[in-house]
């Protein structure tokens, strides 16, 4: 019995030992200069036509992210333009984002930080922020309302489409450093194994 006993304590102090080592962590992301190893990439895509000049460094070929009006003479249709997007996975959750970035809305072009969540709500992360292309740092936080997407988008907002002639002014983002930090919210798989090889106790912690 005393021995019985003595193995159940060992099981029970291995599990809540794994228990406790496996609790779910934060964890930091950055990209551009905060991260010279490059490990983070937003994927950028194409928003309706081709309007836009696209810089997609911080990947190891330059310095930062970049979408801006081309100027082409050609008049910019509602909708068009180019957007940078990070995605989370596997439950991952994005509770607090921090981005060095210059935002120039101009010609009826907006130029934005969005985050979104699972519910598709959109979340500013830009607010405060000036749009006149002066470099700014904007920072966000949400513990209880975390996001699973962030967004740089540059995009025309005029139902008549937006003006895009060689002289007006170019509305555009950049993007030369960020960070994310992550939230790890699947509960973590622990093991615990008696001493004599007889008895196995797999849990999931939540």
């Amino acid at each position: 019995m005393k021995r019985t006993a003595i193995l159940f304590l060992t099981i029970a102090l291995t599990f809540l030992s794994q228990t406790t080592n496996s609790m779910a962590a934060d964890f930091l992301l950055k990209q551009c200069e905060g991260d010279p190893s490059q490990t983070l990439s937003g994927s950028y895509s194409p928003l309706g036509s081709d309007f836009v000049d696209v810089v997609t460094g911080c990947d190891g070929t330059g310095s930062k992210l970049g979408v801006y009006q081309d100027r082409s003479n050609r008049r910019v249709p509602f909708g068009s333009g180019g957007q940078f997007i990070w995605y989370t996975s596997g439950g991952n959750q994005i509770i607090r984002t921090s981005l060095q970035a210059k935002l120039n809305s101009r010609n009826g072009i907006d130029a934005s930080l969005i985050g979104a969540n699972d519910s598709d709500t959109n979340i500013p992360l830009d607010i405060g922020t000036d749009h006149d292309g002066s470099a700014s740092l904007s920072r966000w936080s949400s513990e209880s309302q975390p996001i699973t997407v962030v967004v740089s988008r540059l995009v025309c907002r005029l139902e008549g489409g937006c003006e895009n002639s060689a002289s007006s002014a170019k509305a555009f983002l950049e993007i030369t450093d960020l960070e994310f930090t992550v939230r790890d919210a699947r509960p973590p798989l622990v093991a615990a194994s008696g001493t004599d090889n007889t008895f196995t106790v797999i849990e999931h912690y939540q």
